[in-house]
Formats: structure tokens, C-alpha cells, sequence
């Protein structure tokens, strides 16, 4: 019922956005010899004043764009030249002609009215508008492009529901600790974002992790001298409080360039469960019910500093510090009952109170040469750290039941799990634009990587009134990673209708984990090869084609290899895999638009050697436990079916974009050492989500916003979850002089907070139902200030040298 009502809808969705459809204008940008111009930009006009929309035009001077009827003037730019302004008698064959091309323009920017997406061979670009970016912050925005969700519970961003899809900014991958990240995309102004890029299958110059694709943010940068910032102060009200105060500065004198983002953010985590397990031999069973809070205030920011040394030699340092501190209180039940007799047991409560302390650092020095003044033939040179140090501290007991006497013996308990992180990295790439035609890049990069685990577990002694080291469960841990890597591509456009993009890189790993206390060690060294290529062909002004494939490889998060222990009741416990194992992913995706504006999409990929949480049985000298951790498994594949389009209704008024993603996963299970009742799984779900942008006054000045999402049920080798989850987001922002206003009100039904996950049995338990509760449900109001004379250049883009390791600290 729930898929014929998901199916009507998304019917009745397309019917309407089809009658609201806008005519699509093609056309041609040439020079008075007939010269095709690349990077021309075309503009729609309104009465010969106001812009309503922009493209740009392509290698073989092409272009398509969309306009209502009331659109009729058109006219291209290149450089400061201009073509005439034409009256628009006919949809295709727009012939604009520019006087000359004797410069190659370098960086292309526009100020529309509208927003735009754009495709090339193996992204997409989503441009917003001005009136979207006035006022926000660069999370805002996000939100708002084509194929990207954005999950409120996890806070985390991904391509079409993809695990493991990075954020770039300026390529430059920007994925330090979740909470760290959402602090720096709160505190760049929405106004200094010039696209978006969304790579779902990233060649060969993005390292072979990127798995679940890339967003690439690209900031703007504007001509001139001078300074600008702003200043943003919200706060957020749920089960808890949240208040954020970021900033941004940047300033330009000359030569030099700087940029600083300083950031605050007072957060917290809040959840309550209730889990029930049914114990393998079918009388026991225990109910827990727990309650979890941490309080933590995030601090920190990031400086920018470029040196111009001369038209051809740029030098720049970036760096980002920041530290997190935690408090947290977890409060838990655990009822044993007696099935057969249906009686309760006994009961032990689990109360744990924890410090945590989190500092993160990350620098990196950069140097591009230009060869030549447009930069067809560069390159660039980096060398960055990362330096990551944890310490969790959690003191807890352990109160028994004494019978129809109540609560009494306790047991106390004290965890210190502190972690320690280095990585130095060096990267070269070398690039030249052969043609208007023709790229060809390659490069090389090396890696060293420290991590040290130092596990203490430690029991109160009633007789000595100390905490006495369990020596049984306390480890070190040890993790070197030594990394090298090259890669080369070629682009190139084969006549007017076909462009390609071919790419290799190879990656040498030699990797060693070590448990001292134990003498357990896990060694590994191996090189792999990741191909990729992608077409893009051009049947006729309204139909295009492309398709992909590329090799990946998926190594586990830095947080997965942490094994510190936590405790939910003396008998169940949750750490992590010190010794997870990489995946390998194939992927390979095909795409189909028509008028530009209906994209459908289908995708297939492969991974060995896949990964999951799953609860086991842990054997001890007295009992067995349960113990939640991450284990390799065997393998998965999936095959996907998306479609998307963006629209515009009442002469812009209302923009909408919509997707739908219908999913059929399989997955295999190979290793034995993992009990098990379910070896083979295949699965279908399917998920839809829209958002709309309602323009509220002529000005564009007073904007309204409304987010919808819908994930049906799913299920993995390990869980399934049964409920649907759905969410409605609403707000509002009005725009005046400086000042911005926003109120927002998320999941305003209450409908995307519980889940109810069903695990799957082993021996350790015949059932295992947990129902969960994150209290997404908030409201919100922010104010940002904006200040400065707004025409400086912000710092340039650069990549740095170990973006995999940037993303393996999320």
C-alpha cells in the first residue's frame, strides 16, 4: 500500500511539473570567423532589464537553457566583449556572435536571478542564485542542490543516499570530525560560494576512497582589493539548546590575501531507547532501557594566508585548529526476565558519567607555478599534516538487584581511552591544457601515518579504596600506515557531440596493527590499480547521455579502528575493529536528460570484502557477552534507479527541485568466523525527497523554504529497519540591508525521530529489537550581519596532500 501511494504520488509530481514546463533554448556562441567560444556566458533577459537566467556555453561553443514565455531577449559575453542583444523568434539554432576571442578567460563567474545546473562529462554543476545566497551560510545552500541529502539525525551529507561521499571545498577535502565540519560550513557565508559540484564517480585525481562520490564547494574569487565578513549568531531549541556564533573574515592588500573563520558552537546529543534481546536458549531475555545526554562546546576556526610572489608562483598556508569538550551522562536498566514463568529475575542498573576531549590540527603549505600567464600549463606542490588526539574518560557501576531488598552491591569502574594520531603527507600534480579540446594531468603523492591506542580498564577495590588496573582487557594498540600513490588522465572532446575522460591510478599500501598486550598482529602490503572513464555524448540539443566506471577502494574510518571499550551492563558492550579490512567497490553508473531538465539515472555497483555492525557472541572465562562491533563480512552489490528534475512554476516564483531513488541490494556472507542465520539477503527499498524554494516578494528579499523526505523500510545483512522514516522542514528568511533573518522549524511532525531496528539472530540471541528515539523535532532562529566593502579575492583554490586520510578522520 505504502509503495502504490509513493508511486501516485511521484505520477501525479511528474503530471504537474510537466504542465508547468519551461521551453528550452539551444543555440551556439561564435566568433565573426565562426569560431566556436568555450566559457562564453549566455543571459536570458526580461524586457531587455532584469536577468532571469545564465549558462555558459560549451568546448564547442553550444548551449542549452531554459526560459517561460515571458523571456525573449538573449545576448552572450565573453571577456568584455558582448554579442548583440536578439529578440528570440525561435527555441533552436540561437546564433550569438562575439566580436573576437583573443583571450582565454581563466575563471568564469555569474550573477543571475536564477539558478542553474550544468553538466560535463563526469560532474555535475549546481550554480545558486543570488537571492538563495544572500544571507545564508554555505550549509544552507547545500541543502538545496540537486542529488544531495542531508541526514538531521547523523548530520551527515551524501550523493543520492551513497555511504562515504566526501565534502570538498575548493578542492580541498574539508572532512575533519563530524561536528567540526558543520561548524565550518555554518560559518562561510552562503555569498562566497560561486557552485557546487557533484562527482558521482570521481576519476582519477580525487584517491580511490571517494567511494560515494564528492560535493565540491567552489568559493568565488572576486577581483579587487579590500575586506569583507560576517557574523552570525543562532540558536535552536529541541529536547535541548544549541547556540552557534561563527564568523568570517576576509582581506586583501596587494599580494598578500588572508582569510580567518573563527567558530563556537554549545551542542549536545540527546537519545532514549528501550532493547529487547532473547537470549539463544529461549528462557532468558533482558530489556534495557537507556537514556543518553552529552553537552559539548565546539571552538575553533581556520586561517588562510596567500603571498602572490609574482603573476606566475603562488605561495599559501591553510590551516584549521579546533577542540572539542564533552560532558555526558548515560543512565540504563536492564531487566532479566524469566520467560518460561514469565517473571522478572533481576535488574541491574548501569549508570556511566564521561568527560571527553577532543583536539584536532590540521596545516598545510602550498605552492602552484603557472608556466604560462593563463595557466594552460601548471604546477603544484603540498605538504600538510594531521594531528588528531582524543581522551575519553568514563566512570561507571554497575548496581545488582538484592532481591524483594532492592538495590544494592555496586560496582565501579573506571575507562580511560585516550588516542593518538599523525599523518604527514606530500603531494605533486602537474596539469596542461594541450587544446580547447584537450587536458592531460597526472601526479604522485606519499603518505606516513602514526596512531597509538593506550587502553586502560581499571575496578574499584573496596579494600584499597583505589581504582586496580584489569590487566585481562587493558591494551595498547599500535597503527602505522605507509601510503604512495600515482595517477595520470586524459579529457578530451571528439568532435561537437562526444567528450571523455580517461583515468589510472595506482596505490601502494603497507599497513600494521598491533595489540602489544596480546601479541595479536595483523600486517598487510599490497598495490592496486583503480581505472576509471567517462563519455558523455550529445544525440541533439534535447536528449545527452553519459555513462562511468571506476574501481574504488574503502578503508575503514579512523573511528572504526579505535577499540575503546563502553559498557552498557555487565553483559553487553560496544568496540570497535582495530583490524577492519579495506573494500573494494566497482561502480559504474549511466545517465540520461532530456531538455535539461529530466535527469534519469541507473547504477550498478560491486564491493568484496564488505563491511557492517553487527552484535556477536564475546566468550569469556565465565560467561558470554554480547558485543556490538564492525566485521568484514563478504559482499554486497547494488543496483539503482534515480530520477530528478528542477523546476520553476508562476515565472519563477516557486522553484522546486524533486528525486526519487529506488534501491535492490544483495548481500553474501562469507565469513564463518561470524554466526549467523541469514547467509544471503536481497532487499528493495525505494526513498523520494523535494525541496522548495517560494519567493515571497518582488524583491526576491523575503524567501520561504519547504523540505520534504521520505526513506521507506530497509534492511542489511545485520538489521532491518521496518518503520518509515519521513521528515517536513519548513522556514523562512527575510533580507534587509546587512541583517538576514531566518526561523526554521525541522521535522515539524515529529514523524523522523523513532526507529525500530531488528537485528538479525546468531548464537548469541534468538531476537533483538531495539526501538530508538533522537528527538529531531526543533525550531531555530538566526541572524547574521554582513560587513565590509565586499570586492576583495578570497583565498585560491588548492588541493592538499593526503585528502585520504582528511576523510578517514571523520
Amino acid at each position: 500500500m505504502k509503495i502504490c501511494i509513493a508511486t501516485v504520488f511521484l505520477i501525479f509530481y511528474v503530471c504537474i511539473i510537466s504542465v508547468f514546463a519551461q521551453n528550452v533554448l539551444s543555440g551556439k556562441v561564435i566568433t565573426i570567423k565562426g569560431e566556436p567560444i568555450e566559457y562564453a556566458t549566455i543571459i536570458i533577459l526580461n524586457g531587455k532589464k532584469n536577468i532571469v537566467s545564465s549558462t555558459l556555453s560549451t568546448a564547442d561553443g553550444s548551449f542549452n537553457i531554459t526560459a517561460d514565455s515571458s523571456s525573449i531577449y538573449i545576448y552572450a559575453t565573453y571577456l568584455t566583449q558582448r554579442s548583440d542583444t536578439v529578440k528570440m523568434s525561435k527555441q533552436t539554432n540561437i546564433i550569438l556572435t562575439i566580436a573576437s576571442r583573443e583571450k582565454m578567460l581563466n575563471e568564469v563567474q555569474i550573477q543571475g536571478t536564477n539558478q542553474m545546473i550544468s553538466r560535463r562529462a563526469d560532474r555535475f554543476i549546481f550554480t545558486p542564485n543570488q537571492s538563495i545566497t544572500q544571507g545564508a551560510a554555505a550549509i544552507d545552500i547545500l541543502k538545496l542542490a540537486p542529488f544531495i541529502q542531508f541526514d538531521n539525525k547523523s548530520e551527515i551529507f551524501s550523493i543520492l543516499n551513497k555511504e562515504n561521499t566526501i565534502i570538498y571545498i575548493n578542492n580541498r577535502k574539508s572532512n575533519v570530525p563530524k561536528e567540526m565540519i558543520i561548524a565550518q560550513l555554518r560559518s562561510t557565508p552562503a555569498e562566497n560560494v560561486k557552485d557546487i559540484e557533484v562527482i558521482t564517480n570521481p576519476g582519477s585525481e580525487y584517491q580511490a576512497n571517494a567511494t560515494g562520490g564528492i560535493i565540491n564547494i567552489n568559493l568565488k574569487k572576486l577581483a579587487g582589493e579590500g575586506w569583507s565578513g560576517s557574523l552570525m549568531l543562532s540558536d535552536e531549541q529541541g529536547a535541548y539548546n544549541t547556540a552557534t556564533l561563527n564568523g568570517s573574515v576576509n582581506y586583501r592588500k596587494g599580494k598578500v590575501g588572508i582569510r580567518l573563520s573563527p567558530f563556537t558552537n554549545n551542542s549536545y546529543n540527546y537519545n532514549t531507547s528501550q532493547n529487547l534481546i532473547i537470549e539463544k536458549d529461549g528462557i532468558i531475555s533482558q530489556n534495557n532501557d537507556k537514556s543518553y545526554f552529552r553537552r559539548y562546546l565546539v571552538l575553533g576556526g581556520g586561517l588562510g594566508l596567500d603571498y602572490d610572489i609574482n603573476k606566475k608562483n603562488l605561495l599559501s598556508f591553510n590551516g584549521f585548529a579546533s577542540s572539542v569538550g564533552g560532558t555526558s551522562n548515560q543512565s540504563n536498566r536492564t531487566d532479566y526476565l524469566n520467560l518460561p514463568v514469565k517473571k522478572l529475575d533481576s535488574s541491574i542498573l548501569s549508570p556511566v558519567n564521561g568527560k571527553d576531549r577532543y583536539l584536532y590540527n590540521f596545516g598545510n603549505l602550498y605552492f602552484q607555478h603557472k608556466f604560462d600567464s593563463l595557466g594552460k600549463k601548471q604546477l603544484t606542490i603540498n605538504i600538510d599534516y594531521n594531528q588528531y588526539n582524543q581522551k575519553n574518560t568514563d566512570l561507571g557501576q554497575f548496581i545488582k538487584s538484592n532481591d524483594s531488598q532492592g538495590f544494592g552491591g555496586a560496582s565501579f569502574y573506571r575507562n580511560v581511552l585516550p588516542q593518538k594520531f599523525l599523518n604527514f603527507s606530500e603531494g605533486i600534480d602537474y596539469a596542461i591544457e594541450i587544446n580547447a579540446k584537450t587536458r592531460f594531468n597526472l601526479g604522485g603523492q606519499i603518505s606516513n601515518t602514526r596512531m597509538l591506542n593506550n587502553l586502560s580498564y581499571a575496578n574499584l577495590v573496596d579494600s584499597k579504596n583505589e581504582y586496580v588496573e584489569n590487566h585481562s582487557i587493558s591494551n595498547i594498540y599500535k597503527y602505522t600506515e605507509n601510503y604512495a600513490a600515482f595517477y595520470l588522465g586524459f579529457t578530451r572532446a571528439i568532435g561537437k557531440k562526444l567528450q571523455g575522460i580517461v583515468g589510472l591510478r595506482g596505490e601502494h599500501i603497507n599497513y600494521s596493527t598491533k595489540n602489544e598486550s596480546k601479541g595479536q598482529s595483523a600486517d598487510s602490503s599490497y598495490f592496486s590499480l583503480f581505472p576509471n572513464f567517462s563519455l558523455q555524448y550529445s544525440l541533439n540539443k534535447r536528449n545527452n547521455f553519459s555513462i562511468s566506471f571506476a574501481k574504488k577502494i574503502k578503508r575503514p574510518a579512523i573511528e572504526l579502528l579505535f577499540p575503546g571499550r563502553t559498557y552498557f551492563n555487565p553483559g553487553y558492550f560496544s568496540e570497535n575493529n582495530p583490524f577492519l579490512q579495506p573494500v573494494n567497490t566497482y561502480s559504474t553508473d549511466v545517465l540520461y536528460i532530456f531538455d535539461n531538465k529530466y535527469y534519469f539515472s541507473a547504477g550498478y555497483s560491486s564491493s568484496q570484502n564488505q563491511y557492517s555492525r553487527f552484535i556477536t557472541p564475546f566468550y569469556n572465562a565465565e560467561s558470554t557477552l554480547l558485543k556490538r562491533t564492525y566485521l568484514n563480512y563478504g559482499n554486497s552489490n547494488n543496483l539503482y534507479l534515480s530520477f530528478f528534475t528542477a523546476q520553476k512554476f508562476f515565472k519563477g516564483i516557486w522553484e522546486v527541485n524533486f528525486s526519487a531513488v529506488l534501491n535492490r541490494n544483495s548481500y553474501q556472507f562469507e565469513n564463518n568466523s561470524i554466526a549467523s542465520t541469514q547467509k544471503n539477503l536481497h532487499n528493495l527499498n525505494y526513498s523520494f525527497s523535494t525541496n522548495s524554494t517560494l519567493y515571497l516578494s518582488k524583491k526576491k528579499m523575503l524567501l520561504g523554504f519547504v523540505t520534504m523526505k521520505y526513506l521507506g523500510p530497509t534492511q542489511d545483512i545485520s538489521v532491518r529497519r521496518d518503520n518509515p522514516l519521513f521528515s517536513t522542514d519548513i522556514g523562512v528568511r527575510k533580507n534587509l540591508a546587512n541583517f538576514s533573518f531566518a526561523f526554521f522549524l525541522s521535522d515539524m511532525f515529529n514523524t523522523n525521530a523513532k526507529t525500530t531496528l531488528l537485528y538479525q539472530a546468531n548464537d548469541a540471541f534468538l531476537s533483538n529489537v531495539l526501538n530508538q528515539n533522537n528527538y529531531t523535532q526543533s525550531v531555530s532562529l538566526s541572524v547574521r550581519y554582513s560587513f565590509g566593502n565586499n570586492k576583495l579575492r578570497t583565498i585560491k583554490s588548492k588541493n592538499t596532500a593526503n585528502e585520504e586520510i582528511k576523510r578517514r578522520l571523520n
